[in-house]
């Protein structure tokens, strides 16, 4: 952990890079009030083909938390998400959909998913917010990110670039 704390002290002035390595499989419904889960939680609505920045940071906290042992965190990873939302942005990405195959059975069935590769890069510039985001984001960067991370999915590398100096003009 001492290492994940140096990492954080040194680039908080810096934006954050996502490079998904493997596909990404994550689930939009990490971001539904713990109130309206149960209401909800039937709709197929799929998996995240563009992935935020508080759904990144929530997938990362339930990881983190699950590692640790905490559990009932389903009102906090909302938290999480919707001020990471409210409280970043994305400067840069180039995310690409993609469809794997997670399992073939003796028959030649294939079991598919739709994840994500590419690279997202943001600037959270509230440093609490930050500090937290990176403490759960350097754990990803080791296990894995969303779901079938035992398989060899969810794979990402974080590098850290630094911010442009004034905000960037917009198109018309």
């Amino acid at each position: 952990m001492e290492k994940s704390k140096k990492d954080i002290q040194k680039n908080l002035d810096k934006n954050v890079k996502v490079m998904f390595k493997s596909p990404a499989i994550l689930s939009l419904k990490l971001l539904l009030p713990p109130s309206l889960k149960e209401k909800y939680i039937s709709i197929n609505v799929g998996l995240s083909t563009l992935p935020s920045v508080g759904l990144l940071v929530a997938h990362a906290f339930n990881l983190y938390c699950n590692v640790i042992g905490k559990r009932e965190i389903e009102s906090r990873t909302f938290k999480l998400g919707v001020l990471a939302n409210a409280l970043s942005r994305v400067v840069g990405y180039n995310i690409k959909p993609v469809t794997a195959v997670i399992v073939e059975d003796s028959k030649g069935n294939q079991r598919k998913t739709r994840g994500i590769v590419g690279w997202l890069e943001l600037d959270i510039p509230y440093e609490k917010l930050k500090r937290v985001a990176l403490k759960y984001l350097i754990v990803a960067s080791y296990l894995g990110i969303g779901r079938s991370r035992g398989i060899g999915f969810g794979e990402i590398e974080l590098t850290f670039r630094p911010r442009q100096s004034k905000p960037q003009e917009k198109i018309s």
